[in-house]
């Protein structure tokens, strides 16, 4: 994880530029080309070595998600922008979803064939990677076509519906990274430190893991497709974040005090659903206070770009801060890293209603 996360955060703005220069779905499709070579790589593995080789790899690829946001910003207007990032955000997130179902097909389409165990992982990187390659390559002699179809008209009418003022100030984009950086903050807490709470506190097994983490995933998913177009409608983005924010930041500090079902899980999925809204609202802002093009391309890579740091350094912070919150007695055993990144999203719930009075004026 590390391994891509490293790669991810120096080579996504790299390949988010050069998607401006060779164009978005070209770039997209390398990017699919190199998860597929990356699950090839995986499946061929014969140790761990491999895997971390293959891992960096993937990361060396994974831009697609701020590829297809500056490709949709420049796509569509600006009433229907957010709706449009929302669906990118869901399908990102989709695979988490969707990857344990279609995994178990292949199980069983393998066991069916008489596939030895030994080979069924390898086989399963490897369908995955073929899927990507077709993926890769399907629907690329269309794209041309109705790119060319385009008229010059459009392109301008598509460039001027979408971004602010020429002059914005340069911190707000900083801003708005510190929030990406919160939310992702908050979804280590939610999986990967959540293992271990879970398990400490709660008496969770794998089983219950995976079941609390897929509902998660699915609840995040619908939350990006259904309620916060609606949100936005009738709050605009900016409320929308902070109302985001706000329920990450009370369903983070509400879960690690309160351990009793089902209040714990109705505050974890709380925790999700903020997650979900703040994120996506962060894109949206993100394209909002961008002035040009490549400006707001750059800007959704460098909040990709903040995500893998987060997701590079959370873990390291919030391992040490849960162990050490671990040895002290009583009800928030265990809970300083929720309660800290809580409070941090807590105190940043204004921040977006903040933005918007700075870039009105």
């Amino acid at each position: 994880t590390s391994c891509f996360s490293v790669a991810q955060l120096f080579c996504c703005p790299l390949l988010v530029k050069w998607s401006g220069r060779r164009g978005r779905s070209a770039m997209l499709r390398i990017c699919l080309a190199g998860a597929a070579a990356s699950n090839l790589f995986i499946a061929m593995a014969r140790g761990t070595a491999g895997v971390i080789v293959a891992r960096f790899l993937a990361g060396c690829f994974a831009a697609s998600v701020p590829v297809a946001q500056a490709a949709v910003t420049e796509l569509v207007s600006a009433d229907v922008a957010p709706v449009a990032l929302s669906r990118v955000s869901a399908a990102s997130q989709m695979g988490i979803v969707v990857g344990p179902a279609v995994s178990a097909m292949f199980i069983a389409l393998f066991n069916r064939v008489g596939l030895p165990n030994s080979l069924m992982v390898p086989a399963i990187f490897a369908a995955c990677g073929f899927i990507a390659l077709t993926l890769a390559t399907v629907g690329q002699r269309g794209q041309r076509q109705k790119q060319a179809q385009k008229t010059e008209k459009e392109a301008k009418e598509a460039k001027k519906s979408l971004g602010g003022p020429e002059t914005q100030p340069k911190f707000v984009q900083w801003l708005l990274r510190l929030m990406a950086l919160t939310v992702g903050w908050s979804l280590t807490l939610s999986v990967l430190v959540y293992c271990l709470f879970s398990s400490r506190f709660l008496g969770y097994d794998q089983v219950a893991l995976s079941s609390t983490f897929s509902i998660g995933a699915a609840v995040t998913v619908l939350t990006q497709l259904f309620l916060f177009p609606r949100l936005v409608r009738r709050f605009g983005p900016h409320a929308s974040c902070s109302l985001g924010l706000l329920t990450v930041g009370c369903g983070l500090s509400g879960c690690s005090l309160i351990r009793q079902q089902p209040m714990h899980q109705v505050l974890y999925l709380s925790n999700r659903i903020g997650s979900g809204i703040a994120d996506t609202c962060t894109a949206t802002l993100v394209a909002e206070t961008s002035s040009n093009d490549e400006e707001r391309a750059n800007n959704f890579a460098m909040i990709q770009s903040t995500r893998a740091a987060t997701r590079i350094v959370s873990p390291l912070l919030s391992g040490k801060m849960f162990q050490f919150s671990c040895a002290q007695a009583g009800r928030a055993a265990g809970a300083l890293p929720y309660l800290t990144c809580g409070l941090l999203a807590l105190l940043l719930s204004p921040l977006p209603l903040g933005i918007k009075q700075m870039t009105a004026k």
